[in-house]
């Protein structure tokens, strides 16, 4: 009974601006899930995007919605490396987001982000 109220847990989360505590408007859209690992993405940039100039932190954070539980992690804004993994307490996170470049002023608007949590 435990595990499967963890399991549930685990498919129900969203991710977080922490410089604006602003998070994304929907929980993100379970592509996968099994005991270790969850996938998970956002689909529309109206769901989450946050702006970021190349080589800067995006500081995030994946928050699950159940348990209120938040994992934070810096992400690097360089469309280079728009695939990053972070080892958080009892959780691997893979992030990776579609990087837009800002035509108007420097820097990315990063949307669409997909996450990976293995255990």
């Amino acid at each position: 009974m435990v595990a499967s109220k963890v399991r549930q847990a685990m498919t129900k989360f969203f991710i977080k601006d922490r410089e604006t505590d602003l998070g994304s408007s929907r929980c993100f859209i379970v592509t996968y899930d099994s005991p270790t690992t969850t996938v998970g993405q956002l689909i529309r940039d109206t769901q989450f995007s946050t702006l970021g100039e190349h080589g800067s932190i995006a500081q995030l954070a994946i928050c699950m919605k159940d348990t209120e539980r938040q994992y934070n992690f810096d992400y690097i804004v360089d469309p280079k490396m728009d695939t990053q993994t972070f080892d958080i307490r009892d959780f691997r996170i893979t992030v990776s987001f579609i990087f837009h470049e800002l035509k108007k002023e420097r820097g990315y608007m990063l949307h669409c982000p997909t996450v990976t949590l293995e255990k």
